[in-house]
């Protein structure tokens, strides 16, 4: 088997869907759906960048209703049409997705709450949540990015040319053992004779001849062709087990993290609205509030472990369910540290609440509109959990806004968990 040989079978291999090849990405943030935000439940309102599963669902407790604990009633849906279909993309498409960022982490969000009345505080509104975000400049990768996609594609690769050795004996006749160790023996001997002058592949390479093949004839002394294909069934199959094992998922795990351990800036766009039912009847209702932002981040990587995050918002919001309307203009950020799976933060944001206090009607029949200017401000502490790549766990608590909202109380007391299902497959080769 000669070097073009390999590759040949390596690109064919590459181009699928094989279980060597592929790497499943199953990372997942804490609550954070744009309608979650506008219903004003949110554990944390500066929502870092969004992960790219095709659907997660998020459910919230609040504690700060006086109950010592209730069963989560607020809960959200959010769906990133892109990766709804099977899709396979490389690992450049993926974490350098250029303009193709708005469309891959384009998202739409659906929520629902009761919150209690302002006008009867015996009963309850119905509210349900819209909101939409996508990421408009995704950031930098680290710069040990190529080092850890290089590591993974060197392994897989030496995957592939065994896979190629084992699938060439399969197509052949062996009259016994000898027959078959000679060939096996001249395969793997050539595999290493071409990447003589790399140490850690040519000990990789021996590493498999001696843990697969070794093992598989110890004791066997194949007589005829039958025989020896069997054995080379049973070889076949411990290399699959290595697909798993030899290191693939930590190395892959590596080349994962550098989707959201990026450095620079980053910034995504949102808007959501809110629709009330104040009767609890499906043919009353009104958009209650609405409002647009902006979510600029800038990221630095202390180490492997460890991920500080800087983050902003500017938002604009029109209120319309306190008893006077207002329009608020938010100005604010968070500070997130990061190390492995546990993510602490403080974020303040400052609020400048422009507030309806009359509208005079005129002789000429217009509507002469007063109102004034308050300033008011949220502060919370935050601690996100990443149980598995599938599940965060996260608790928020601190001071909520207070004039003229449509909560009685300002204490923030919210503990979310978030699933995250069905993630991109990434295929390791770049198209």
């Amino acid at each position: 088997m000669n070097a073009k040989q390999v590759l040949l079978f390596g690109l064919v291999l590459l181009s699928g869907r094989g279980r060597a090849q592929d790497v499943r990405v199953d990372d997942i943030q804490a609550p954070s759906a744009p309608a979650f935000t506008i219903l004003g439940i949110q554990p944390t309102e500066i929502a870092r960048p969004k992960s790219y599963k095709a659907l997660e669902t998020s459910l919230l407790s609040s504690f700060s209703n006086g109950s010592a604990w209730q069963v989560p009633s607020t809960y959200a849906l959010e769906v990133t049409p892109y990766w709804l279909n099977s899709r396979d993309v490389s690992v450049k498409q993926l974490m350098n997705p250029g303009l193709a960022a708005f469309k891959q982490t384009a998202s739409f969000s659906l929520a629902t709450a009761r919150r209690i009345s302002l006008t009867d505080s015996t009963k309850t509104v119905q509210q349900v949540g819209f909101g939409f975000r996508a990421t408009l400049f995704p950031g930098q990768l680290n710069t040990a990015f190529d080092d850890d996609l290089n590591a993974l594609e060197k392994r897989m690769a030496i995957l592939t040319a065994v896979k190629f050795v084992f699938a060439s004996a399969k197509r052949k006749t062996f009259a016994n053992e000898t027959a078959l160790r000679l060939f096996l023996d001249t395969e793997f001997g050539e595999l290493m004779e071409q990447k003589a002058g790399e140490k850690q592949y040519v000990n990789d390479v021996n590493r498999l001849r001696t843990e697969i093949v070794e093992q598989v004839l110890f004791g066997r002394h194949p007589v005829n062709n039958s025989q020896c294909q069997i054995a080379l069934g049973e070889m076949n199959e411990r290399l699959n087990t290595y697909d798993k094992t030899f290191k693939l998922a930590e190395l892959a795990k590596k080349v994962e993290r550098h989707y959201f351990y990026r450095r620079g800036f980053r910034m995504d766009i949102a808007g959501a609205a809110s629709l009330d039912f104040p009767t609890n009847n499906f043919d009353y209702s009104l958009v209650s509030k609405k409002g647009i932002w902006l979510t600029p981040s800038y990221s630095w990587i202390i180490n492997d472990d460890v991920n500080v995050e800087l983050l902003g918002v500017a938002r604009f919001t029109n209120n319309r369910i306190p008893i006077r309307e207002t329009n608020n203009w938010d100005v604010g950020s968070r500070a997130v540290l990061t190390k492995r799976s546990l993510s602490v933060s403080t974020e303040f944001i400052q609020r400048f609440q422009n507030v309806l206090v009359s509208r005079v009607p005129l002789p000429d029949g217009s509507l002469q509109t007063l109102s004034t200017n308050v300033r008011d401000y949220r502060l919370a502490f935050n601690v996100e959990w990443r149980l598995s790549e599938r599940f965060v766990l996260a608790y928020s608590l601190g001071k909520n806004f207070t004039l003229n909202t449509e909560f009685n109380g300002n204490l923030i007391s919210i503990l979310g968990l978030n699933f995250g299902l069905v993630g991109p497959v990434v295929n390791i080769a770049d198209k």
